[in-house]
Order: structure tokens, then C-alpha cells, then sequence
């Protein structure tokens, strides 16, 4: 039987997992970009303000994606 290398506990199946939490990696700028990201989906009446009504759906679409693209980044290891 084999010992994993981190742990120390046997698998005799060769297959082990060992999760991490990434949470902590998160940084408080992207906490706070998600923060404004779901004031302004909620209310978006300062947005049509310095944008054109059409361009608010579209802007907050790019906010989403780019939110969610840098946690994809983190869970995924490409920011280590």
C-alpha cells in the first residue's frame, strides 16, 4: 500500500485527493469590484447617468465576465 506523500495516510487504490481552500486568495479589490458589480445590476440608475441607456446591459455583461474570469484564475491555479 501506498502513503501519500502529504498526508501520510495509505490508498491502496492509487487515487487520494487533497482539496485546498482558495478562498483566502481572493483579494479585497475583487470582493469589492463584485460589491459594485451587485449595487449596480440592482439599481443601474448612476450608470445610465455617464452611459448611454443601451450600453449599461453590455457594460455590466464585461463587469461579470471579467469577475468571474479572475476567480476562475484563482480556483484554477493560474495566479500562484
Amino acid at each position: 500500500m501506498s502513503k501519500c506523500g502529504l498526508c501520510g495516510k495509505d490508498f491502496g487504490s492509487g487515487s487520494h485527493m487533497v482539496m485546498e481552500c482558495r478562498a483566502n486568495m481572493i483579494p479585497k479589490s475583487l470582493y469589492e469590484k463584485a460589491a459594485c458589480w451587485m449595487a449596480d445590476n440592482e439599481d443601474s440608475s448612476l450608470l445610465e447617468d455617464t452611459m448611454p441607456k443601451e450600453d449599461v446591459d453590455a457594460y455590466l455583461m464585461d463587469e461579470a465576465f471579467d469577475i468571474m474570469h479572475e476567480i476562475y484564475q484563482i480556483y484554477n491555479g493560474a495566479n500562484r
